[in-house]
């Protein structure tokens, strides 16, 4: 594998008084949800926005939920399974009364969009839907995605729209560099991901992926969790897109050829460098490819120069005169650089951009 490898893994940019009583959602016949879901909105405008909002845990109010007191009214979001407040409190996101026929419930269910955990108050089976006790098998070994390294793989069929399960690891600020084992969660922060199950989920993109990465608001704190896109076959790789299905994937799909963006392997070292292949021997084996300098790599430039440096984020620099040829063993896979400074809304910490050259033999910056 997002994740941030991942940062920008699924990413989402997302009154008038209503009575949760009135809303159809609470309805025995479950009829116009979407209808109820539109006029929460109205109350809660970040409801279906989680990275617009601060808190990634519930409030911890004792009493009644009042904008003063209350983070998720703050938020503008409405109360959680994870907040102190209880199922009582006139703000917690009513439950689904979806009719499942015995599986999860489906795309039109009020909680899967607005990115809650259906709980044991919905309609739905508990052992079937959002059950983070009766998680499906799944293992991780070799990735059958060439230079993918571990994959996630399914060891029985999981049914579509199950939840897979989630990404572990502790919340901290946004990083300041590209950061491949991050993932936004809440408004300035990342989930840093922990190296086990749904983290080796490789991307593939979201039309071809069977499965795919989603904000739920959880019994502890607001999660990343993977859930099947479709129907999965034991014995399948689990794939996902990391950003959301209307943004570049973080590594394009697409195989090596001349003009990619590649994360190559250091000799000797664990963190990859940059670099765009100008050309192509016979068959692939070898590659030229010109480099790009992050802010890590400002070493190998003169000192008086580097320190007149200053990378904004996600900036690389591009050389001119420093060239190599490698073997094709050396990429790790092709990745996604603009070669024009993106608008302040999309530079989430895998977007990578450069519009200025180092020139080696003159050392200078132009």
């Amino acid at each position: 594998m997002p994740p941030s490898r991942r940062r920008g893994r699924p990413r989402s940019r997302m009154s008038t008084p209503l009575s949760r009583t009135s809303s159809s959602a609470t309805q025995p016949n479950g009829t116009n949800k979407l209808l109820s879901l539109h006029a929460l909105s109205k109350r809660y405008p970040n409801l279906q926005q989680p990275l617009k909002r601060t808190h990634w845990e519930g409030c911890r109010c004792a009493g009644t939920c009042t904008p003063t007191t209350c983070t998720c009214l703050q938020d503008g979001a409405p109360c959680r399974q994870s907040c102190k407040c209880g199922p009582s409190c006139e703000h917690q996101f009513p439950p689904c009364t979806c009719k499942t026929n015995g599986g999860a419930c489906g795309e039109k269910c009020p909680c899967y969009l607005a990115h809650h955990q259906c709980s044991t108050a919905c309609a739905c089976p508990d052992d079937k839907c959002d059950d983070e006790n009766n998680l499906p098998e799944v293992e991780v070994k070799d990735s059958q995605i060439p230079s993918a390294g571990l994959g996630l793989f399914a060891k029985q069929d999981i049914e579509k729209r199950r939840l897979i399960g989630w990404l572990e690891g502790q919340v901290e600020p946004h990083p300041k560099e590209p950061d491949f084992d991050c993932f936004d969660i809440a408004k300035d922060h990342s989930l840093r991901c922990s190296k086990e199950g749904a983290y080796f989920t490789n991307e593939m993109l979201f039309k071809e992926a069977n499965a795919e990465f989603r904000y739920m608001e959880g019994k502890r704190r607001r999660e990343i969790v993977i859930r099947a896109k479709r129907d999965i076959k034991a014995g399948e790789e689990i794939t996902s897109q990391y950003t959301d299905r209307k943004q570049p994937p973080c590594f394009p799909p697409e195989d090596f050829q001349t003009g990619s963006y590649v994360l190559v392997k250091g000799e000797g070292e664990d963190d990859p460098w940059v670099a765009q292949i100008v050309s192509m021997g016979a068959g692939k084996k070898k590659m030229t490819v010109q480099w790009l300098l992050r802010k890590q790599d400002l070493g190998i430039i003169p000192p008086p120069l580097r320190k007149s440096i200053r990378l904004d984020k996600g900036e690389l620099i591009m050389t001119e005169g420093w060239r190599d040829i490698l073997d094709w063993e050396t990429m790790i896979r092709v990745i996604y650089v603009r070669e024009e400074r993106p608008e302040d809304d999309e530079l989430g910490s895998n977007v990578w951009w450069w519009t200025r050259c180092y020139d080696a033999k003159k050392k200078k910056l132009k």
